[in-house]
């Protein structure tokens, strides 16, 4: 899946890459930034990590701040598989294989947090399908046109991320609040 993944995440970036130096220069922009650096930082943290503007749309901003939240929280499952992964390939299968981030790993509230944002990222984009299906170009009169296959494609990427979620926040069989099945 890597062999697929990555490359075309480089060429995402790449694109974007070249997207930006495409643009013209803005000196005075970036000295605007620069001579107010703290106030530039904390409004950007309050944006992005906040989704302050998308809060303003009740639910539809209420969904979109828990799909946000999920990337984030949920990367950290990734990392934990990853390493899981290396520990197996660097020692061959021998010894516990219950590989955790260091110092947080084991920590409850992040067990927590990883389930109660998948369950909220679930809720989240069962309400994108929700308001896609009322908000239907075909009921309203429209026709869809040249969106039908960038829609089409979005809401493959909401179901996919959906589904790897629920699949990747399996708590590892190491957490001590997992109980094994009755037998083993």
């Amino acid at each position: 899946m890597n062999a697929i993944a990555l490359p075309l995440a480089a060429l995402r970036v790449s694109f974007l890459y070249r997207v930006i130096r495409s643009g013209q220069p803005a000196p005075d922009r970036i000295a605007g930034v620069t001579s107010r650096v703290g106030a530039a930082i904390k409004r950007q943290v309050v944006e992005i990590f906040g989704q302050r503007k998308l809060l303003k749309w009740s639910v539809p901003g209420a969904a979109h701040f828990f799909v946000f939240w999920a990337f984030l929280i949920l990367a950290t499952v990734y990392l934990e598989a990853y390493g899981s992964l290396l520990k197996i390939l660097f020692t061959g299968g021998d010894g516990p294989m219950d590989w955790a981030i260091p110092v947080v790993g084991h920590w409850p509230v992040l067990g927590f947090a990883q389930d109660f944002i998948a369950m909220m990222a679930l809720f989240g984009i069962a309400t994108f399908v929700w308001i896609r299906v009322r908000n239907a170009p075909k009921d309203l009169g429209r026709r869809m046109g040249a969106m039908r296959k960038t829609v089409a494609d979005n809401d493959v990427a909401h179901w996919a991320s959906a589904f790897l979620s629920e699949l990747t926040t399996a708590r590892p069989a190491h957490d001590k609040h997992v109980r094994p099945a009755s037998g083993t």
